[in-house]
């Protein structure tokens, strides 16, 4: 979106996504739309400054008019002063009054308490698979599961859209079945769930019969009172759960969270569809909340305020990160950078190798260019030798068959000598000029 040239219309409650993509901030509150330059985080700037210079017009305008209706209130009967006073009242009549600015909006309050403390481990997952649907429809999203939650902790599980991270806080409840593996829950736990279609609550009951059909003990002023202080009052606590905006059920089952006092949340996307000023009041009171939490969610405010741990799943690993999700974020990046480097160095290392394998081939091919240049150069001179010693022999065998030689002892056997030399040199060189063929070949 920040790479687009066209313009944009948003309407978000995604803090970070406002602060990366948006130029301007449009607020619509008490029927007024008001708009801002710069991002959510510059808006917050800009609200506070105008609020402030605001109030201080109203009351330097306040006590104009009260100075000119003082003055009009003492002199208009005054014969002396009342043209005057007349005056007065007609700059008062022509002033064009500032309104009051919104100061204060009352958010909604929400506090979560428990009453017993569970046993040091919440719930231990072991080589669970998650499998989802029926029949042809079934699909395994996990091969094997396994977490451990200890008492304290809040525990946010992140990972890709599909791979059943809402699944998993039904599996881990039995709300969905688990065909191996073991999952165990502590002693004392009472577990307050917020699912995140809100489907516990039930769409033909008012919001008010909603809370004393499940806590038939308070009185109608106590389940209104519960239910004023998330803003669902007046009129609204006999609507039809039907009717309600998805902002609206969030804090219907906020309120029954309150008055469950679980001391194990868990919570299914819980920022879904609030305003700004729930988010933030939710925030502060999971943040406070002494219990354990199990959470899902792509809220990375709520992440970073609330979370003590991050789980980031896989579908063939799950993976454990002490601290917020900038912490986790850090980590994941410096294993990422350590892994490429990693992977750097192995390149260079095999791109090292295979230069100096290349070049010790080539040295060596220019050592064996060398060499059987070598080879031929000495067969060329063993022919050479060869046909002489062929010569030699003929020669030799001629003259042993010469008469006169061969009735000479001592001349004959010095031929027979030179014969049986020369054929055993011819036989040498025979063989070394096959041997070094062979090489060349």
């Amino acid at each position: 979106l920040k790479g687009y040239k066209g313009a944009i219309i948003i309407v978000s409650h995604d803090r970070y996504f406002l602060n990366k993509v948006c130029t301007r901030i449009c607020e619509i509150e008490q029927g007024r739309l008001t708009s801002y330059r710069g991002d959510y985080s510059s808006y917050l700037v800009q609200k506070k400054m105008n609020s402030e210079r605001q109030l201080k017009e109203y009351e330097a305008q306040q006590k104009e008019i009260a100075k000119l209706e003082d003055y009009v209130a003492k002199n208009l009967v005054r014969a002396s002063t009342s043209k005057m006073a007349k005056s007065r009242q007609h700059m008062l009549d022509r002033i064009e009054r500032i309104d009051k600015p919104l100061m204060y909006t009352k958010p909604p309050k929400i506090k979560l308490e428990y009453d017993i403390e569970p046993t040091k481990d919440i719930v231990r997952v072991v080589d669970c698979p998650l499998v989802v649907g029926e029949g042809a429809d079934k699909k395994e999203l996990i091969k094997s599961l396994t977490m451990n939650v200890r008492r304290g902790e809040h525990v946010a599980i992140i990972g890709a859209n599909g791979i059943g991270k809402t699944s998993i806080l039904k599996l881990i409840q039995g709300i969905i079945p688990h065909e191996g593996g073991n999952i165990s829950w502590g002693g004392n736990v009472k577990i307050s769930y917020f699912e995140q279609e809100h489907a516990i609550l039930d769409p033909h009951k008012t919001v008010l019969e909603e809370i004393m059909d499940r806590y038939p003990r308070l009185s109608e002023q106590q389940a209104r009172s519960v239910l004023g202080a998330v803003l669902l009052t007046g009129e609204n606590v006999f609507k039809p759960i039907s009717v309600l905006s998805g902002g609206e059920r969030a804090k219907l089952c906020f309120a029954i969270m309150a008055l469950n006092r679980g001391n194990v949340l868990v919570l299914d996307e819980p920022t879904n569809h609030l305003d700004l000023n729930t988010k933030e009041v939710l925030e502060d009171a999971l943040a406070e909340f002494g219990g354990t939490i199990i959470l899902v969610s792509h809220d990375r405010y709520l992440l970073n305020k609330v979370a003590s741990r991050i789980i980031e799943i896989k579908h063939d690993e799950v993976n454990s990160y002490e601290g917020n999700f900038d912490a986790y974020s850090e980590a994941v990046n410096a294993a990422r950078q350590l892994k490429m480097q990693s992977e750097a160095e192995i390149k260079r290392a095999e791109e090292e190798k295979a230069y100096k394998e290349n070049k010790a081939r080539q040295y060596r091919s220019k050592e064996q260019r060398a060499a059987d240049a070598q080879k031929r150069n000495r067969i060329r001179e063993l022919e050479k030798e060869i046909e002489d010693t062929e010569v030699l022999i003929f020669e030799l065998e001629n003259a042993i068959s010469d008469p006169e030689i061969a009735s000479d002892y001592s001349k004959m056997s010095e031929k027979c000598k030179e014969l049986e030399e020369a054929k055993t040199a011819l036989d040498e060189k025979m063989d070394e000029w096959a041997e070094l063929s062979d090489q060349l070949s």
